[in-house]
């Protein structure tokens, strides 16, 4: 009842009813207590106004109508939506973008993204909101959903998404929402920066230490020329959501000392019963005065959290998480990781007790999104336990200890399982294959190859011979991998 029961005041900031004992608390349990065939609990005693006041409760829902319109188009904020209730409860900040629907996979999803998380729930299962860095689980995905969500998200701020930019990984992992501009480069006292800003913080770097990642919440002006870099940040920063920083301002001041994020919108005024406030609506805030009292910012967090009311995504520490060195720099022989896909793959059986004693090589058609949503499929009766892409990235599909079904069966004197005791590794090769016989530049790959190797030589002690190809095993076509230095390759496995 408490989410199909609207209430004439969420639509109008009206009240309905000028009586004391008219409340929502009151009108769910009464409808509650009828829907259960209870008896209704007692009206409360007459006595004084609660807390908030009235004028308080009004300009609480003044400000956060105000914070929700200016990214909503004019959707504003709604108490009876699951999304804008869940927003207040878990404390995600303002909305960052309209509530729009997508299509993946035949099924319909609402979404919206907010400062610090985007919200989405299968049509019509309005209640079951979901979050999208649940669904990420901290990776960044190749395919699906979550990969669908994501780049819809960053669209929202006008910049696509990109998977291999240090700025665009951070910014998943730390939660700074999606961005409020496209990446950009600035000149401070003759040193070049690269920055983005985001709905939690904005990001930047010297030119080109491009893994050196750094937050402008968290650049200490200690000096001239810190506030120098600062303060220009600052300015494009502004420029981008599509304002003017005022340095001199209080609400520009106190958004910086308190960290709330971009602006959302210039500041304006409202007038609420003859009272006139000046207000700027922030991602993870309101700050507003009454006017002509410029000077006393106060904040609409504070204000709703005094009364018990706790929200907005500043009452919530943003976590500050290490991106491995890895996974801002190319690959190099000695540094790489392998990404898990998940859910993996299910094409595979068991072992049987069987030792690995083999390396299969595949040769499959790119690109590596449309590789992993075929061996992922429900349907899929092929998968490999790895796959490398051309630019040297691993990924995990199904676990070594399973009997990946990649390899058949050989026939001899008897009929011999080589899943059983082989791992299947799967080498991208460009979406024309096999026409296309120029894989282009693979010296990220084969260096990956070889680290992957390395680290199966160490748990399986494998034998130099023990590299083939599948299309060798299928007596099928010998080029399908030209151009692989398997000599090199079975080097790796002599260290």
């Amino acid at each position: 009842p408490r989410q199909l029961i609207s209430f004439h005041r969420d639509y109008t900031n009206q009240k309905s009813c000028p009586g004391w004992a008219v409340t929502k608390e009151w009108v769910w349990s009464q409808v509650e207590a009828y829907l259960n065939n209870t008896t209704p609990p007692p009206p409360p005693l007459p006595g004084p106004i609660g807390d908030p006041s009235p004028d308080e409760e009004r300009l609480i829902e003044a400000l956060l109508e105000e914070g929700y319109k200016p990214k909503t188009n004019g959707q504003g904020y709604n108490a009876d939506w699951a999304f804008h209730q869940y927003a207040l409860e878990h404390q995600i900040g303002m909305p960052m973008g309209p509530s729009v629907r997508i299509t993946f996979e035949g099924k319909v999803y609402n979404y919206q993204p907010f400062a610090r998380d985007t919200l989405y729930c299968e049509v019509p299962n309005w209640g079951d909101v979901k979050t999208l860095s649940d669904l990420l689980g901290g990776s960044i995905p190749p395919s699906g959903l979550g990969r669908v969500l994501l780049e819809a998200t960053y669209q929202t701020g006008g910049s696509p998404f990109r998977p291999d930019w240090a700025f665009h990984q951070y910014a998943v992992i730390n939660r700074l929402g999606p961005p409020v501009g496209k990446s950009a480069q600035i000149t401070v006292d003759g040193k070049q920066y690269a920055y983005q800003a985001f709905a939690v913080d904005t990001l930047y770097n010297l030119v080109p230490n491009w893994q050196d990642v750094r937050r402008l919440s968290q650049l200490t002006a200690t000096d001239p020329a810190a506030v120098k870099l600062r303060d220009a940040l600052l300015t494009e920063t502004y420029k981008q959501a599509g304002t003017t920083y005022r340095p001199d301002w209080a609400f520009h001041q106190l958004a910086r000392q308190w960290a709330i994020g971009v602006p959302l919108a210039n500041s304006y005024q409202i007038t609420i019963e003859k009272t006139t406030y000046a207000l700027q609506p922030f991602a993870l805030d309101v700050l507003y005065n009454v006017v002509p009292k410029w000077s006393e910012v106060k904040r609409l967090s504070e204000l709703a959290r005094r009364h018990g009311m706790p929200i907005l995504g500043v009452a919530m520490a943003a976590p500050v998480v290490e991106i491995p060195r890895h996974a801002l720099t190319p690959p190099s022989d000695s540094d790489f990781t392998i990404t898990q896909i998940t859910p993996p793959a299910q094409a595979f059986g068991e072992r049987n007790g069987e030792r690995v004693s083999m390396i299969v090589l595949h040769a499959i058609p790119g690109p590596v999104e449309e590789i992993i949503a075929a061996m992922t499929d429900f349907n899929a009766r092929f998968a490999t336990h790895y796959l490398i892409g051309l630019d040297g990235r691993i990924y995990r599909l199904v676990d070594e200890a399973k009997a990946a079904w990649h390899a058949g069966f050989v026939s001899g004197n008897t009929r011999y399982n080589l899943n059983r005791i082989s791992v299947g590794i799967s080498l991208e090769r460009p979406s024309g294959w096999p026409a296309a016989r120029d894989a282009g530049n693979t010296d990220a790959q084969v260096r990956a190859l070889r680290w992957l190797l390395r680290q199966l030589d160490a748990r399986y002690h494998l034998d130099p011979d023990s590299i083939v190809l599948w299309s060798s095993l299928a007596g099928s076509d010998e080029e399908a991998l030209a151009g692989l230095p398997l000599g090199a390759l079975r080097e790796a496995l002599m260290g």
